[in-house]
C-alpha cells in the first residue's frame, strides 16, 4: 500500500469561519499514477474536486482535477487551492505557482490569494494545512492510502 500526503482546503470562505467556502483536496504526487487510481482516490475523498500536483521540472507543476465521477478539464477553486498549498509551503521559486493542465498553462499569484479567505478543517490528530489572508501555517500532512 502506498500513501500520499494531501490537504483539504476551502476556498472563498467567510473570513476564518469554519465549514464555509468551497472545499477541494490537494494531493502531492511523487510520480505518475494511472487514471483509475486517481479516480479512486477522488471518490474516496468525496469532495467536489481533488487536485493532483506532480512536479514538472523546476518551479513548474502538472495539475489535474478529478471529481468523484470523472476527470474534468478545469476547476477554479481546486486550482486556487493547489496554488495556495504550493505558495504557502515554499514549493515555488517566487510569488507565482505555474501549472500545465489539459486546458493549457495556468498560474496562481500570491497576490490573488491575499484577496481570498481559506479554511482547512482540523478533524483530530492529523494537522491540515490552512491559509487566510493574514496567516499561513503547517505543511501538508494528512495521509491517504491506495
Amino acid at each position: 500500500m502506498t500513501s500520499l500526503p494531501f490537504a483539504e482546503l476551502h476556498a472563498f470562505c467567510d473570513g476564518d469561519a469554519p465549514h464555509t467556502g468551497n472545499p477541494a483536496a490537494v494531493v502531492l504526487l511523487e510520480g505518475e499514477l494511472d487514471d483509475e487510481t486517481l479516480a479512486g482516490i477522488a471518490r474516496s475523498n468525496n469532495l467536489s474536486e481533488t487536485a493532483y500536483l506532480l512536479a514538472d521540472g523546476e518551479d513548474h507543476w502538472q495539475l489535474r482535477w478529478f471529481t468523484p465521477g470523472a476527470e474534468v478539464d478545469f476547476c477554479g477553486h481546486a486550482t486556487l487551492a493547489a496554488g495556495a498549498w504550493l505558495l504557502g509551503n515554499g514549493r515555488t521559486a517566487g510569488d507565482i505557482a505555474r501549472f500545465s493542465t489539459r486546458s493549457g498553462p495556468m498560474s496562481v499569484a500570491r497576490s490573488l490569494l491575499r484577496s481570498s479567505s481559506w479554511y482547512a478543517p482540523n478533524p483530530g490528530p492529523g494537522i491540515w494545512w490552512s491559509m487566510t489572508a493574514q496567516r499561513r501555517s503547517a505543511p501538508l500532512s494528512r495521509i491517504c492510502a491506495y
